[in-house]
């Protein structure tokens, strides 16, 4: 797909000038021998008998030209169910917003690829356009052939495709108002490419109404401004027509503006209160305002890079980027910017650097101006041009974010689908195999989100209600659920029950947390009478202890937490240096063996369940790595990081571990197991690694690494105040208390507060060195030898004692914060719950 690429071409002209004395010489010779002696009366015999084919090929040449110059329209059987309604996106991404959206609910929450079509012989290059529950697109196949198609967003079946004669492969995208469809022709190398408008009514739908011939080619998506039609054709300058189809043809023709005075005219046009705004690529490096009735230059603003990106209009501004490299070459030396231009004055008003160019469009959504440059990186700045955040994708990104009221989608160059909350937070991935290259942007409609692939088709994606089962991670710690809860904390608290029953009089040891899931508080028992899994359910009157549901037996006993989702339990059996150890998934209800995965006896054993609905499981099954399953028990990768003896940390379709031999933490791309990266440590993890946000932490023997998420590297400390109190003392608990903040204890005997974002730290001492903390409404509670003590989460803060434990023991695991109550382990007395 090189001829994506934006590079110089040579003007056409100068092409037919070449090939001119070429085709004279052919033709005086061809008439030199038609002027021999005898030639034509041969050539009358010759015809004669062949008349019969001739007389053939003839009639079937005419009646292909007249079906092409009527309509290349081809109906399908998928149009039951799917309404006509006029189109309006008159405009590239829908708006000069450039939203890209077509649904003011929302998009997707979460789901998988709804349907694809296509193929590897079928590239989408455009980005698609809706109209109700159609989705306008152009398929190309080849790399040389291109039809119009409409397909219902319901199921992706195709309803209709036309095109003209010999339309060719094609990056522009169609445009809709009421029954007009417009859109361009070819890609970069390509001449003489049209620009085509079909109509999309019923009973005339796939008719071809007009087409427009360039001297370049049409890569930029046209605009429909009421009864006229913009559109830049690269090296030809820009265009203007009339959209009337019933006009002569002779007076389609409003105005042209030259390509010597609009070079390399291949971005999106905005078209805004009379005027057009024209960005200029390769020799151009400029934005151009342009009279939109006359084409007379307004004014000329000289750009410091071509500017490829879409220009974006709201109130009395314009925002477009730009920068140095194109959809397919990255440059050697990248950088690019997003210019503000004030469009009264018709002045650059602000400049914001990118670390590469941008090629999508700015999105304007409320307050917040919106895009991504093609390092990856997306960035989310105010309208003064002050950034708020930034998000790491880690790979190339080519296009446009869709935003909605509470979401921005992003497609990675790789065809790798994000969708991240307003403040730039990762809440949902799709993973598209096989995509190789997407320039096609995505946009959102009926809840899902479409977009084209160069190798992997046309692709929907997501549900705005996905059905999610209720999720319990697994072993406290990474990011599991359990280690924070908003609920109020009591003043005091007091022991309600105890499981089991003392009357039993029998060491029932806990030595891992406890799972809730629903009703559900999964306990895993290491060893005693009770050992294995044992399912307790809440008391539907609300009053006394849970009752046992179930009880899966293990005599080597349950040593780890269990993970759960929807109606399946995940356990490993037994403990490290034992044999015949084993993952095994259970039914929820019964507490049956569903399936089971060997786990080596030189293991850690420790699992995580993430992922989109809680559907994969990644555990340390082996001695020197992790392996990721799917929840129905089939392996989907392993990956040989080392000896893993923590959790890992899950999120937004990446995996952070920390290794313990060799002492390194790792980042993974969760759907294929790739290392993205991996960095050694000083000392050995002594937790748990922590995702949050553009960072990740793990605590070691040496003291807390607090790294970049992009690439491992370290934050450099200096700059933030918490450098006074990153202690290099060995860290024992890490666990995430808020969207930004970790805490930490460590052998000094304290506690230690840290806000990755700004940086503010503070620490409280504690009398004794405290246990693994669980955060509760602004407190945390952890035990000592005295009970459960609580201390509020600010400076100068003193801890208390919450709850005395002399009469049921010390706690052996850490607790669980459930339904206002406190499920904690206790040395050889099980499970106590401990509430108000």
């Amino acid at each position: 797909m090189t001829d994506l690429a934006v590079i110089p071409i040579l003007p056409t002209l100068h092409t037919l000038l070449l090939a001119l004395p070429v085709g004279i010489v052919a033709l005086l010779m061809l008439l030199r021998r038609l002027a021999e002696p005898g030639m034509p009366a041969r050539l009358l015999r010759l015809g004669w008998r062949l008349r019969g084919l001739l007389l053939t090929c003839t009639a079937v040449a005419g009646l292909v030209i007249f079906a092409a110059t009527r309509s290349g329209a081809r109906f399908e059987a998928h149009s039951d169910g799917v309404s006509f309604q006029p189109g309006h996106w008159p405009t590239a991404r829908g708006d000069l917003q450039r939203l890209g959206v077509n649904d003011p609910v929302g998009g997707p929450t979460g789901g998988g690829i709804n349907w694809k079509t296509g193929g590897p012989t079928q590239s989408y290059y455009a980005t698609p356009a809706i109209a109700g529950d159609r989705l306008y697109c152009v398929a190309s196949s080849g790399g040389r052939r291109g039809r119009i198609e409409c397909r219902s967003l319901l199921d992706g079946g195709l309803l209709w495709t036309a095109a003209p004669a010999g339309y060719r492969a094609t990056f522009s995208s169609p445009v809709l108002s009421s029954r007009y469809l417009v859109c361009g022709e070819g890609l970069h190398n390509d001449r003489m490419a049209r620009i085509v408008c079909i109509d999309v009514a019923p009973h005339h739908v796939g008719e071809l109404l007009w087409t427009f011939q360039t001297n370049s080619h049409v890569e930029c998506t046209p605009v429909i401004d009421g009864e006229r039609v913009y559109a830049g054709a690269g090296d030809d300058g820009v265009y203007c027509l009339q959209l009337d189809p019933d006009i002569p043809e002779d007076e389609r023709l409003v105005w042209h503006v030259s390509g010597r005075n609009l070079p390399d005219a291949e971005t999106s046009l905005a078209v805004h209160n009379g005027r057009v705004y024209v960005g200029l690529g390769n020799g151009g490096e400029a934005v151009c305002v342009l009279d939109a009735a006359t084409g007379q230059m307004i004014r000329r603003l000289p750009m410091p890079y071509p500017v490829f990106g879409l220009p974006a209009i709201d109130g009395e501004r314009l925002y477009v980027g730009m920068g140095r490299g194109d959809y397919v070459h990255a440059a050697n030396d990248p950088a690019g910017q997003v210019c503000c231009i004030d469009l009264n004055s018709l002045t650059v008003e602000w400049t914001y650097a990118t670390p590469a160019t941008v090629l999508g469009a700015v999105a304007v959504a409320g307050d917040d101006l919106l895009f991504a440059s093609a390092d990856g990186t997306v960035h989310r700045l105010d309208r003064n041009g002050d950034v708020i955040n930034t998000w790491e994708s880690g790979e190339r990104v080519l296009t446009s974010p869709a935003v909605t009221d509470d979401a921005v989608y992003i497609v990675t160059g790789t065809g790798r689908l994000y969708g991240l909350t307003r403040d730039l937070k990762p809440f949902w991935q799709v993973e598209v195999g096989g995509a190789r290259r997407c320039v096609s942007s995505p946009v959102v409609a009926s809840g899902q989100v479409c977009f084209g692939t160069e190798e992997a088709g046309l692709i929907s994606a997501g549900s705005r209600a996905a059905q999610t089962e209720p999720v319990w991670h697994g072993q406290a710690g990474g990011n599991a659920a359990f280690d924070t809860s908003a609920d109020p904390l009591p003043v005091h608290g007091r022991v309600h029950w105890q499981w089991p029953a003392e009357s039993r009089n029998e060491s029932t040891d806990i030595t891992a947390a406890v799972g809730v899931i629903g009703d559900h508080i999964l306990v895993p028992v290491a060893n005693g009478p009770e050992a294995g899994l044992v399912c307790l359910r809440w008391n539907a009157s609300g009053t006394g202890g849970p009752a046992e549901q179930w009880h899966h037996r293990e005599p080597a006993g349950i040593h780890v937490s269990p993970a759960a989702a929807g109606r399946q339990v995940f356990v490993t059996t037994g403990q490290p240096g034992e044999t015949s150890r084993e993952l095994r998934a259970l039914a929820l209800d019964t507490g049956n063996v569903e399936w089971r995965h060997p786990v080596s006896a030189a293991a850690s054993g420790r699992l995580y369940l993430g992922g989109p609905a809680g559907n994969s499981l990644c555990i340390a099954d082996v001695p020197d790595g992790l392996s990721l399953l799917t929840t129905d028990g089939h392996l989907h990768w392993r990956s040989r990081v080392g000896h893993v003896r923590h959790p890992v940390a899950m999120e937004a379709g990446r995996i952070l571990t920390a290794g313990t031999d060799p002492p390194s933490l790792v980042l993974l791309d969760g759907p294929t197991g790739r290392t993205l990266w991996r960095v050694p440590l000083d000392s050995v993890p002594t937790t748990s690694a922590l995702l949050l946000g553009d960072h990740c932490l793990v605590g070691t023997r040496a003291g807390l690494e607090w790294r970049r998420l992009l690439d491992g590297e370290r934050i450099e400390q200096t700059s933030h105040a918490a450098t006074s109190i990153l202690p290099h003392d060995e860290v024992t608990s890490l666990i995430r208390t808020g969207d930004s903040s970790v805490t930490w204890g460590d052998a000094s005997n304290a506690i230690h507060v840290l806000d990755c974002e700004t940086g503010d730290a503070h620490s409280i001492a504690m009398p004794e060195r405290p246990g693994r903390p669980l955060h509760v409404g602004g407190h945390l509670l952890f035990a000592d030898e005295a009970g459960l003590d609580a201390v509020v989460l600010r400076a100068g803060a003193s801890p208390r004692l919450w709850c005395d434990l002399s009469k049921v023991g010390t706690p052996a695991a850490p607790g669980v914060w459930s339904r206002g109550i406190l499920l904690l382990p206790v040395d050889g007395g099980g499970l106590v719950g401990i509430g108000e």
